[in-house]
């Protein structure tokens, strides 16, 4: 959508046989689509990601992007009910907000919400990220959720996409 400068995924999926391989078709399919955005000039990638893809998105530097409430309230429950070590801090806010939305009947302080469960999620998911891919399993997502990353957010992490970009043979710089 150049008018807005927005890509929206819609689904992108590697098949099942090749995503255990050391094909990285995932890998693959996103930095296309990072290409796509800066060689369109687009500011953003939206997507919805399913449950399990979460932690594949984030890898490449997406973030929540809730605007749902349902989507809210999810990820909420999800931290919230996360008893494992070390995740004491954000389960205590997810409680905190998850009792809020019960109680706050104007919509946008309920939208508001919604920002501060976004950066909740995105502290929890950088927590698991730096554990490992191992824990993945450990901190599942109830839902899925929308998802966005940023032209700034990729030229802030130039190196790191530089880096994914030799790392699959593609002749391409941001």
């Amino acid at each position: 959508s150049k008018d807005v400068g927005k890509m929206f995924d819609l689904k992108i999926v590697a098949d099942e046989a090749l995503r255990k391989k050391d094909f990285r078709i995932g890998e693959l399919l996103r930095l296309v689509s990072i290409m796509q955005l800066l060689k369109n000039r687009m500011n953003r990638i939206d997507l919805y990601s399913v449950a399990d893809a979460v932690y594949f998105h984030s890898k490449y530097k997406f973030a929540p992007n809730i605007t749902k409430f349902d989507e809210r309230d999810n990820l909420l429950e999800t931290v919230a009910k996360d008893k494992n070590p070390g995740f004491e801090i954000l389960q205590g806010q997810a409680e905190i907000i998850l009792d809020r939305t019960k109680y706050i009947k104007d919509a946008a302080q309920q939208r508001e919400l919604c920002k501060y469960t976004s950066s909740i999620g995105w502290e929890y998911i950088q927590k698991v990220l730096k554990k490992g891919h191992e824990e993945y399993k450990k901190h599942p997502f109830k839902r899925g959720m929308d998802m966005v990353l940023t032209k700034s957010e990729i030229t802030m992490n130039k190196e790191f996409f530089d880096n994914k970009f030799k790392a699959n043979g593609i002749d391409f710089e941001i």
